[in-house]
């Protein structure tokens, strides 16, 4: 299989990311045309939280999944890698697990019983999408791709 350049892999990427902006603004007219304001505005916490958790959590850990993967490689160390990231992303989900049910504990605690079973759904699905997260910055480590325009294109692989 003949390898992406690097305008046509660029030009995939904008295209995915135009896709997600559209498809994103459409599911907002939606739901503001479906929810009354105050069940939007408790989906709006919930979501945030769910943003602040990924990127606080999460974010890391996959930028240095990504990152030292090709030392790991390059060392044969592969199996002691899984290993840590598998540690680290347990230690990534207790830690936004615990600020969430903190969060619908102070909720709960003030009156806001609506939104603190907001938060505590978002729970799951951000647990789930971190696992995701980082299994695919894991894969995009391994894809192996050649990389360089110069007079020979360098594989991430070498050794």
């Amino acid at each position: 299989m003949k390898p992406l350049s690097a305008r046509s892999e660029a030009l995939w990427v904008a295209a995915g990311h135009f896709s997600l902006l559209t498809g994103g603004l459409a599911l907002v007219r939606v739901q503001t045309g479906l929810l009354e304001p105050s069940v939007y505005a408790h989906l709006a916490l919930a979501l945030t939280v769910f943003s602040f958790g990924q990127v606080a959590g999460f974010g890391g850990l996959n930028q240095a999944i990504t990152r030292l993967y090709a030392l790991a490689e390059q060392r044969r160390a592969l199996a002691a890698y899984r290993s840590c990231v598998c540690k680290k992303y347990l230690q990534a989900a207790g830690a936004c697990s615990a600020v969430l049910c903190v969060l619908a504990f102070v909720s709960a605690l003030t009156g806001a019983a609506t939104t603190a079973l907001l938060v505590l759904s978002v729970l799951p699905y951000s647990l789930l999408n971190g696992a995701l997260s980082a299994l695919i910055a894991m894969g995009n480590a391994a894809r192996c791709r050649p990389v360089g325009s110069g007079p020979g294109p360098i594989s991430c692989c070498d050794t």
